[in-house]
């Protein structure tokens, strides 16, 4: 009688639309704790449930059959069928569309890898690990450099620190130290055995390590040839030790050299003695022994300056330079002498005419020739009326070179110089200078002597 009486259990219809659970009749509470199960049953709003969206509850209202023209009214319209057929979690319903909506997203999202990328981010990894290695070394080596720069001069590095900043320097400079790897135990044993045959040592090839280049002068064994390539004087020299007995009590050792220097066909010699000391290779003295008597003049006085200045180097090369302008000024003398026979002095009679003819006619210049003009240095034309004076002198700069200096000078009458207006005669070395730089010396002296001389 306790029970409670059992209801028929009623079938939905399949033309019916699902009701609310509101509309169905509460159970029978259970005696027994509440469950999971019974809370559901009971208060639906307290866990999320998994009923389809609004939109497809409308969807399958409207594709439900419609009823019959016979069917009741209650079948046809419910008063309740407004309402959701199960009451939604408000909280938990926009949540999971939501993480569904974000679930949609990630998976339309994921594009396929990229190789060129992954390739770009796989070097910016190693060049940033590179950078990391190459900032570590720079503090280190800042860090040894101060401690060096900090340590005593007689401290010393403990082995173990030597042979860790070894390493680092090998492994800076890029160079691995080849490690010898121990002979294995089976070849050992091998030099034991009898009839073992000795290691062949393989034969070094010996490398012929080239001249570093360097600034010097190439050293020869004989320079001698190679310095005569560049003068044409004739140079030869003995070693003496000097007359002076040196002090017992001095270091010093002095060399005596007699330097010969001739020119070509010997028409100029001299002889130079110098005294060198052979520990510090300097010039004691230098002195001129010998000179040609037509050089002496302009010559001799120019190298006995430089002897008493210890300057060897411009006494020699005023040698050179000297006998090169002396051989063009002796042609040019000789030059001279066969184009104007008839002005120079002494030479009217038809003696002496007759005796130079051959003389003048050939056209080599013989030794006694050039001999007899490698001293002068003024030549002499005249008539009757007019003279004309050619000098060349030959003077020296500071280096040594030898530099020619060529004037005129003319003589003429008081009456001629009277008559002259103008006064052109007073312009004739200005016109010789002119005609000096553009003709040349010989062609200039042709000029002049014929706007001078009548014949």
């Amino acid at each position: 009688m306790d029970e409670p009486p059992r209801k028929r259990r009623k079938t939905s219809s399949p033309i019916r639309a699902p009701t609310s659970p509101l509309r169905k009749p509460p159970r029978r509470p259970s005696f027994a704790s509440p469950t999971k199960a019974s809370l559901a049953r009971s208060y639906p709003t307290l866990l999320p449930t998994r009923t389809p969206p609004p939109k497809d509850v409308r969807v399958t209202e409207q594709k439900a059959p419609v009823p019959s023209a016979g069917a009741t009214s209650t079948a046809r319209r419910s008063p309740l069928a407004e309402a959701q057929a199960v009451q939604q979690n408000k909280l938990s319903r926009p949540i999971e569309g939501a993480l569904g909506q974000e679930r949609k997203g990630k998976g339309a999202g994921v594009l396929p890898l990229n190789p060129d990328l992954e390739k770009k981010k796989q070097e910016k990894a190693r060049l940033e690990r590179e950078v990391e290695e190459l900032e570590a070394q720079v503090s280190r080596c800042v860090s040894e450099i101060a401690s060096e720069q900090k340590r005593v001069a007689d401290a010393t590095l403990l082995p173990a620190q030597r042979a860790d900043l070894s390493k680092f320097i090998l492994k800076l400079s890029g160079e691995n130290a080849q490690e010898q790897r121990p002979t294995p135990v089976s070849g050992l044993l091998c030099s034991f055995l009898p009839f073992s045959a000795l290691p062949i040592t393989p034969l070094q090839e010996h490398r012929a390590e080239k001249p570093i280049a360097s600034h010097r002068p190439i050293e020869f064994k004989d320079p001698l040839p190679y310095l005569q390539m560049f003068t044409s004087l004739d140079l030869s020299t003995q070693l003496e030790l000097p007359k002076d007995t040196p002090h017992p009590s001095e270091k010093r050792v002095h060399q005596k050299h007699t330097v010969d220097i001739s020119g070509p066909q010997k028409l100029l010699k001299a002889q130079l003695a110098i005294n060198i000391d052979c520990l510090s290779n300097d010039l004691v003295d230098v002195d001129v022994l010998h000179l040609s008597s037509w050089a002496e003049r302009e010559l001799g006085t120019f190298m006995r300056t430089k002897a008493k200045e210890k300057d060897l180097g411009n006494a020699c090369w005023a040698i050179d330079s000297f006998l090169e302008i002396a051989m063009k000024r002796a042609h040019y003398w000789r030059r001279c002498e066969k184009a104007f026979a008839s002005l120079l002095p002494g030479r009217a009679a038809a003696g002496a005419e007759d005796t130079s003819t051959a003389a003048l006619k050939s056209s080599t210049i013989l030794r006694k020739d050039l001999s007899r003009h490698l001293g002068c240095d003024t030549l002499i034309l005249q008539d009757e009326h007019v003279l004309l004076k050619i000098s060349w002198r030959i003077t020296f700069d500071w280096t040594g070179e030898a530099e020619s200096a060529i004037d005129v000078e003319c003589a003429i009458p008081t009456v001629w110089k009277e008559a002259d207006a103008n006064d052109a005669f007073s312009k004739v070395p200005e016109t010789f200078d002119s005609l000096l730089r553009t003709k040349g010396v010989f062609n200039a002296t042709k000029i002049i002597a014929a706007l001078l001389f009548s014949q």
